[in-house]
């Protein structure tokens, strides 16, 4: 839990302004305990962690309480269409916000795209969703985007479509929801389609098995083989994933647990955290390249000029 102080008033119940009706989307307050303690707030300042994240959440639904109230069920029915195409939403398209299903895809959305996790919509929501899907339609709907996608078409169970989908939402992540640019976008996602394909559920080829997909590989956090977009390999990292995807109510194969575990180290994990602020000072494809290869992934063979030149072919289809 973030507690900062906003406009002269500390982001806690007992510091509220009168007009604070959007504060805690505003400055982007993460209802998480673990916070407050990793950030060794005063305790003698405010109330036990546990009771100021309940204060928080009290206020906030107080204060936007009737927020949707103009909302139509057609507006409704839009946001449930958006979070199915982004793979937040699987239920049933029914203009009803309120149901544990779209209640749980808004908060996964929200965590995903870093904002404020409390399940409802607001103006802040929308407006985030409408970028990040805005930005996945006119990715995957590029004519050239077969340039990317062939990138893994020799694997036997490539699918152009499904490859161009699960772009399209990597792209829309790292642009919308990490900030981005497309030079350093494309350096990220040279790494990614050379590490993965984009594929969430690939694991490291063996001698044996070079599938894109890997559905019968259990999952095991010591295994010390590379999983996901970003193949996770060490053990800290691959707890993190299971540890996110299960807060999420989503399997570890999930393209958005996967999205919410690498926006998660690079928020609390102090070299992956220094890596990606250097990486977003420089606004060059082979620095983020570099950065992202040297720095976040750290694989053992350093593939450089491989994801470099990946890395230039999205540009191009791209910029």
């Amino acid at each position: 839990m973030n507690v900062q102080n906003v406009g002269g008033y500390q982001t806690g119940i007992d510091y509220l302004p009168a007009a604070g009706k959007n504060i805690f989307e505003r400055e982007n307050v993460n209802f998480n305990v673990e916070e407050a303690t990793a950030e060794k707030v005063n305790e003698g300042a405010i109330k036990t962690a546990e009771q100021k994240t309940q204060d928080l959440k009290d206020a906030y639904a107080v204060m936007t309480s009737g927020v949707n109230s103009t909302r139509t069920t057609n507006d409704n029915k839009t946001v449930q269409r958006r979070l199915t195409q982004l793979g937040f939403y699987s239920g049933s398209v029914d203009g009803n916000l309120y149901t544990d299903a779209s209640k749980k895809a808004l908060k996964n959305f929200q965590r995903v795209y870093g904002l404020a996790q409390t399940g409802q919509i607001s103006n802040m929501v929308q407006d985030k969703l409408k970028a990040a899907i805005s930005c996945y339609r006119t990715t995957a709907s590029k004519s050239d985007l077969g340039t990317i996608t062939s990138m893994v078409s020799g694997h036997p169970d490539f699918k152009e479509t499904e490859v161009r989908d699960y772009f399209a939402k990597t792209w829309a992540f790292f642009r919308v929801g990490m900030g981005l640019s497309v030079h350093q976008a494309s350096g990220v996602l040279g790494n990614i389609m050379a590490e993965s394909g984009c594929i969430p559920d690939n694991a490291k080829d063996t001698d044996t098995n070079k599938k894109l997909h890997d559905k019968d590989y259990k999952y095991n956090v010591s295994d010390g083989r590379g999983y996901g977009l970003i193949q996770w390999t060490i053990q800290k990292r691959k707890q993190l994933l299971k540890d996110t995807s299960s807060q999420m109510g989503l399997p570890v194969n999930d393209i958005n647990a996967q999205f919410a575990c690498f926006r998660k180290e690079t928020e609390r994990d102090d070299m992956t955290k220094s890596a990606w602020k250097t990486l977003k000072e420089h606004d060059m494809i082979d620095t983020s390249t570099g950065i992202f290869l040297s720095k976040i992934e750290n694989p053992k063979v350093q593939n450089f000029d491989e994801r470099y030149s990946k890395a230039k072919i999205i540009y191009s289809v791209m910029k």
